[in-house]
């Protein structure tokens, strides 16, 4: 019902209305039409909301323009109609209504939705009350299909709990306790006789912070002060690289006999990190050696000691330049000079390993970092760039692959089956540097000055040029965030979800060595700060350029770190720490500051200070 404009469920709905859709006012049309069928005007209707009315725009959307027909009152359906707090935006409902689903309103009445679901007001005189009985047969051990002898009786009952549904098992006889959200920030009133209630009387509760870090704090923000990102050096700068650009970079762990550090393991551009055990990696771009890889394992002195541990050719015509990795480290893509992709399996060369008595965990892995591995030709990507590619990203979670060339083209493909799905258009240069949200798909891409953020389905999100931006944060005195005036050159997603309004999206490191963090903000928000204060906001005119603003929310130079442009970043440590690495080799580790190592008085100055 629901979602009737996406594939597979538009031809199951063919398939069962015997190749046409069902009556057009029976169809998904309206958010307000369903919400009145379903709580006052049809009892029959005990649809629930699916799952993508909190993730999934395009359900929402006929981007494949199916022919519903027309209702009775002669209006043709299309796409569904929205709430006017959407403003015709299916992204802007679904963006609130997951805001919604995730408040703090929410948990705090979480428990009610238990009671009816699974507990106590499920069945009996409660559920009665509570306006929530449904249809005899669908609750569990109402009736024991095995019992009934009569074949018609038997189906038709079948068939009533199929189109009715089962109502879940009965897990809590007794009222399901509320949910017990802890605040960071206290307003203490007294209850004395005749006491005025000091409004400045706000204290903060330290250790409420460890609730809210994982769930409502945004990655690089400061717990407590989700609007605002505040890094601080969280250890020494060094030269990983030999003065050579640094390409990739990660943190590992170093145990000594009496403690365990997080260290930093680094490589120079033209290679990437082998994720899992061990400290291997590829290494590839040679110059005068086509369609070769070779894998490296990092040696115990620096990079002189790093040994071959395989090498791979026949890996295409042309050379090989640019190569990305899924999440897992189990399928490599690579790009080469003549704009063609590939994407392999890569496996552990078990052969090459030594036999022997059955060791300890740790010994087992640290004999799989001394394995080369085997690379399996998965897919022959159709098609591809005019000219190099000179970034490949592999989104193994949401199935796709995303390429960048010289000739200034972003094309998305299916991991599966290396087919194109569509081209992000409309960059003017090169594109230097792609990221892909491991939460939510969203695409980073930045070309030139430009930085754009894209939907995985090929929406263009948000536009901002990198030097000179649009708009500017708000003056916060010493905290103020000024927008960067050297070019970017490198960009990544913090993986922050969609709904968290306060975090920053996307992270830039710039020619001058300084690092910008931006948020997202959107038109209806935008609009609605604007009239606060009594003004107005243009939106950009061009659609090619999203309906979205970037905004500079965090902006530090690290000249006293990094003097040469920026190469490389990586958010890590679950989004509380942030690598950089420039082009002369040196890498450095950024940490949030915790809000307990901040003064009390700027604490309580920054909360009172807006995002935007």
């Amino acid at each position: 019902y629901y979602p009737l404009r996406l594939e597979p469920y538009s031809r199951a709905a063919l398939t069962l209305q015997d190749g046409k859709f069902d009556k057009t006012d029976r169809l998904f049309k309206s958010i307000e039409s369903s919400w009145r069928s379903s709580s006052s005007e049809n009892l029959q209707d005990v649809r629930e909301l699916i799952p993508e009315f909190f993730y999934l725009p395009e359900f929402l959307r006929n981007s494949n323009r199916f022919d519903f027909g027309v209702t009775q009152k002669n209006v043709p359906v299309h796409h569904v109609e929205l709430p006017p707090w959407a403003k015709g935006d299916a992204r802007e409902f679904v963006r609130l209504h997951r805001q919604a689903l995730e408040s703090l309103e929410v948990s705090h009445k979480l428990h009610l939705w238990i009671d009816l679901v699974f507990g106590s007001k499920q069945q009996g005189e409660p559920a009665r009350k509570a306006q929530n009985v449904f249809v005899h047969v669908t609750y569990e051990g109402a009736i024991d299909i095995d019992e009934i002898t009569d074949p018609i009786v038997r189906e038709a009952t079948i068939a009533q709990i199929q189109n009715f549904g089962v109502t879940p098992s009965r897990i809590f006889k007794a009222d399901h306790p509320a949910r017990q959200v802890p605040f960071i920030f206290y307003r203490y009133v007294s209850n004395a006789p005749g006491a005025i209630e000091d409004k400045s009387n706000i204290s903060i509760e330290f250790p409420a912070t460890a609730w809210h870090a994982p769930v409502y704090t945004p990655p690089l923000s400061v717990v407590g002060l989700p609007q605002h990102s505040l890094l601080q050096p969280a250890g020494a700068v060094g030269d990983y690289c030999n003065g050579q650009p640094v390409g990739d970079a990660t943190l590992v762990l170093k145990t000594s006999v009496s403690t365990t550090l997080k260290g930093v393991e680094a490589v120079p551009r033209g290679c990437v990190l082998l994720g899992g055990a061990g400290h291997r990696y590829f290494r590839y771009g040679i110059a005068g050696v086509g369609g070769v890889l070779y894998l490296h394992q990092h040696g115990a002195k620096g990079r002189d000691g790093d040994r071959v541990l395989s090498i791979h050719e026949g890996l295409g015509a042309g050379s090989i330049t640019s190569v990305g990795l899924s999440h897992c480290s189990q399928i490599l893509v690579t790009g080469s000079s003549q704009g063609r992709l590939r994407s392999w399996q890569i496996k552990n060369d078990l052969k090459a390993g030594t036999t022997g008595a059955k060791g300890s965990l740790t010994q087992s892995l640290t004999q799989a970092a001394a394995l080369p591995v085997t690379l399996a030709l998965r897919h022959k990507f159709g098609g591809g760039h005019d000219g190099a590619v000179t970034i490949v990203r592999v989104a193994s979670d949401h199935g796709f692959v995303v390429s960048g060339g010289v000739d200034r083209r972003v094309l998305l493909w299916n991991l599966h089956s290396g087919v194109f799905l569509r081209l992000l258009g409309g960059h003017t240069s090169a594109i230097s540097s792609i990221d892909v949200n491991q939460k939510n798909g969203d695409i980073v891409t930045l070309s030139g000055d430009n930085l754009r953020l894209w939907s995985c389905n090929g929406d263009a999100l948000a536009f901002v040029n990198t030097v000179v931006p649009a708009l500017s944060s708000v003056d916060a005195g010493p905290f103020a965030v000024r927008a960067p005036q050297s070019p970017a050159t490198v960009a990544v997603s913090t993986h922050a979800s969609e709904w968290l309004d306060d975090g920053g999206v996307i992270v830039t490191g710039h020619q001058n060595g300084g690092i910008c963090i931006w948020s997202l903000r959107h038109p209806s928000d935008m609009v609605e700060k604007a009239r606060a204060g009594g003004g107005t906001i243009a939106s950009p005119k061009s659609k090619d350029l999203g309906g979205g603003f970037l905004l500079p929310k965090f902006h530090f130079p690290t000249s006293n770190m990094h003097r040469a442009g920026i190469s490389f970043l990586k958010v890590v440590s679950k989004g509380r720490e942030l690598l950089v690495g420039d082009t002369v080799g040196k890498v450095s580790r950024w940490a949030v500051l915790r809000l307990e190592e901040l003064p009390e008085e700027d604490a309580l100055r920054l909360r009172q200070i807006s995002a935007f």
